[in-house]
């Protein structure tokens, strides 16, 4: 603050200064890397890509990582070449490796520049199932610019679990929810020199939709081992017309972690949930399980899992809601919507 001040005076009294030009020196681009294999068929999908500088655009892969020789190997010689399906982007075969459970898995990254990458070993542990899929209702408030406090209807999504007792357990969550929507294309309306004119279309009022929750959801069994976790937050959905005028499905995926795995999820969701207050948690790095074979010392952004998976779904309605649901407006061809498709998933009922 001291040295703010200064420059205030001096740009007050000397009228004007000499602008300075501080070379900012960029850091090496990293490997990172973004894989995991489960007991789940494949195939599994490995991606790779470099960090960008600030103010890069972040979309293509970055060449280097491309045509890469990327291999998946087992504790038991079991070896396989993933094809390079997109640009960073590389799978197994659909039929290939499957994971099995006490098996232990690698990953092996060799560069088109020669530098070559490897993961620790991962054991894939089982998984518990889920013992329940359930919801609940909420009303969460907010305050919006004007510190005026805003009511939000959700639809909580818990799960249910037995863990096993007298041993360690990690999990992760992941979850997709599935929905239809009934618009009204014949309504469309289309705007010619400033006035709305009636332009109906033919197709289609029926779609579904899918949303993937990305949220890092993470546990471990210090506070209910051996015990049944009870109400785990798996997502929560907006209680509007959009998800709720015909139904809702979810499907929950629940995850086995090895410790370190847990160590790296964790470490990514405390570092997101930052707000920029003196109480968050300080800055740390998420400790990747895959180094450089010819340099340790290179930083590796990213983690190569093992996974178990069990899974559970649930079909969520509006009379599952205790409130009122309107009915959805969209006076459209449902196939505007993002991510929309009009066929029906094998699914649904």
């Amino acid at each position: 603050m001291h040295k703010i001040y200064l420059i205030l005076v001096l740009v007050i009294l000397g009228g004007c200064i000499e602008p300075v030009d501080v070379p900012i020196e960029k850091q090496e681009r990293l490997l990172m890397v973004d894989g995991l294999i489960t007991d789940e068929p494949g195939p599994y999908i490995v991606k790779l890509n470099k960090s960008f500088y600030y103010g890069e655009y972040f979309g293509d892969a970055h060449p280097d990582v491309k045509n890469a020789i990327v291999t998946i190997f087992d504790d038991q010689g079991t070896i396989e070449v993933l094809s390079e399906t997109f640009p960073g982007k590389y799978e197994t075969n659909k039929n290939g490796i499957r994971g099995r459970i006490g098996g232990s898995y690698q990953l092996k990254i060799r560069l088109k520049n020669g530098q070559e990458y490897i993961s620790e070993p991962e054991v894939l542990k089982p998984v518990p199932a889920i013992d329940k899929l359930y919801t609940t209702f909420a009303q969460e408030h907010s305050l919006n610019e004007q510190n005026e406090t805003i009511i939000t209807d959700v639809v909580r999504v818990l799960v249910d679990a037995k863990d096993p007792a007298n041993e360690k357990n990690y999990y992760r969550w992941s979850s997709e929810g599935t929905y239809q929507v009934f618009t009204q294309p014949e309504d469309y309306m289309e705007k010619v020199r400033d006035v709305l004119v009636p332009r109906p279309k033919s197709c289609c009022p029926d779609c579904w939709l899918t949303d993937k929750n990305n949220l890092i959801n993470v546990n471990d069994d210090r506070q209910f081992n051996g015990k049944t976790l009870v109400g785990q937050p798996i997502l929560q959905v907006p209680a509007t017309p959009r998800f709720f005028d015909i139904k809702y499905r979810v499907e929950v995926a629940q995850y086995s972690l090895s410790e370190t795995a847990f160590n790296f999820w964790e470490t990514i969701k405390l570092q997101s949930k930052g707000t920029g207050s003196v109480q968050d948690p300080a800055p740390a790095n998420a400790v990747s399980n895959i180094k450089n074979i010819s340099n340790g010392a290179e930083k590796v952004i990213g983690y190569f899992g093992a996974s178990a998976v069990a899974r559970k779904a649930l079909f969520i309605t509006k009379q599952d809601i205790p409130i009122q649901i309107p009915k959805f407006i969209y006076p459209d061809d449902c196939r505007t919507m993002p991510l929309s498709t009009t066929e029906r998933p094998a699914f649904w009922q």
